[in-house]
């Protein structure tokens, strides 16, 4: 729970940018108003999320909310190398988490996660750069045209069961 208050800081006092980087990224409804929030104020924020899953119905449920995530003017990047199990953000290039822990509810209730919080200027700035280095050398970004084009009524409702079940299981959890 405490790393998950640390996102949520993150997002409510994000002014500039925040990158996150999640493999199993599933974002509950507080966190994803809170993201609505701080890109509504001007936020920068870029989601780094896998292109290819080892854990395919996750990606769907995932996928599932890039309609929301990108009419919010969030952008979504798909790391495309290999399966991608980053845990990582970057606020302002102030403050940093690494660590074990993916902004899903999972992680806060049926998992044993740590993360470290660096709350430095150049460590962290530094690690920025590394990060904006990846995101233009190894992914792809996903704008609402691309999503619409790939959308279709089987993969809306293969998305919306995905992520309708993994709530589900979360509540039973």
């Amino acid at each position: 729970i405490e790393i998950l208050r640390s996102y949520r800081s993150a997002f409510k006092f994000a002014h500039e940018r925040m990158i996150l980087f999640s493999g199993y990224f599933l974002p509950g409804r507080l966190e994803r108003k809170l993201m609505r929030q701080a890109s509504s104020r001007g936020v920068d924020i870029r989601i780094v999320l896998a292109a290819e899953s080892d854990a395919p119905f996750f990606r769907r449920a995932t996928w599932f909310l890039y309609d929301f995530i990108l009419r919010n003017n969030i952008r979504i990047y798909e790391y495309m190398p290999s399966n991608l199990h980053a845990k990582v953000a970057t606020v302002d290039g102030k403050w940093c988490t690494v660590g074990s822990y993916n902004l899903n509810h999972l992680s806060d209730y049926g998992s044993v996660e740590m993360n470290v919080d660096v709350l430095d200027n150049d460590f962290t700035g530094q690690f920025e750069k590394i990060l904006l280095r990846i995101i233009r050398n190894d992914c792809r970004q996903v704008t609402f045209e691309d999503y619409l084009r790939r959308k279709t009524v089987f993969l809306q409702l293969s998305g919306w069961l995905s992520y309708q079940m993994i709530r589900l299981l979360m509540r039973i959890m």
